[in-house]
């Protein structure tokens, strides 16, 4: 049987799925994902979804080319709007905006039980989000970094019911990214948040948003 081969950005999400799981798949694209969890015995099996019916007809392709076929349930919706809660215990949102993940998880409040792990892989608004799960009884397990061509991270999360304190600078890089070899991803932090502070500065942007900016940029030159 062929072997599906993964980028390491999906392979990071990959590596937080537990082992057993019943996953669902948001936003799946072509499979990749799901395909190589259900050949590496890791998922025991998988629901795949996405908005457009193009990527799922060849995520669909995908997995009877990869002898999966059987394993894996393709669904053309938003979200988990098509998913029941029973059906699954690990979730994975990787590859698109923290304010989309943001809403997938509001539109889906059956995911605040602790039996659910969620991957999340945010391509932007990272920090918001964090504040978001942090706000809403949601706690980071474990957090990641990886380069490829541009840096990518994933993190593992499940619900506890107790509201997570924060800093400005724990938003952007938390305690469990700190625990892996993350300078790189320190470094891209800085960048970001000095071209956004520079950003504020020229438009003249209200005070209290500067001065969270320039927290965050202390905090973290702190932790280089």
């Amino acid at each position: 049987m062929m072997t599906i081969k993964l980028s390491e950005r999906l392979t990071l999400s990959a590596s937080m799925v537990p082992q057993g799981a019943a996953v669902a798949d948001v936003g799946c694209d072509h499979g990749y994902l799901g395909i190589w969890l259900l050949q590496k015995e890791i998922a025991s099996r998988v629901i795949a979804t996405d908005l457009r019916e193009m990527p799922l007809t060849a995520a669909k392709r995908n997995a009877e080319k990869y002898d999966v076929a059987d394993r894996i349930s393709f669904r053309c919706a938003y979200g988990l709007s098509a998913v029941e809660r029973d059906e699954i215990d690990t979730v994975v949102c990787a590859g698109m905006g923290g304010d989309l993940i943001r809403m997938i998880l509001e539109d889906a409040p059956w995911l605040c039980d602790g039996r659910y792990t969620l991957i999340l892989q945010p391509q932007s608004g990272a920090h918001e989000l964090r504040k978001w799960l942090f706000d809403n009884g949601f706690a980071i397990e474990r957090e990641k970094a990886v380069k490829e061509g541009h840096v990518y991270f994933a993190m593992k999360v499940r619900y506890t019911g107790e509201k997570t304190p924060y800093t400005p600078g724990s938003l952007f890089v938390t305690p469990q990214m700190r625990q892996t070899d993350c300078g790189f991803y320190i470094d891209r932090m800085l960048q970001s948040i000095e071209r956004t502070i520079a950003g504020l500065r020229e438009a003249s942007a209200p005070g209290e948003k500067l001065a969270f900016y320039e927290q965050a940029y202390r905090e973290i030159s702190e932790m280089r």
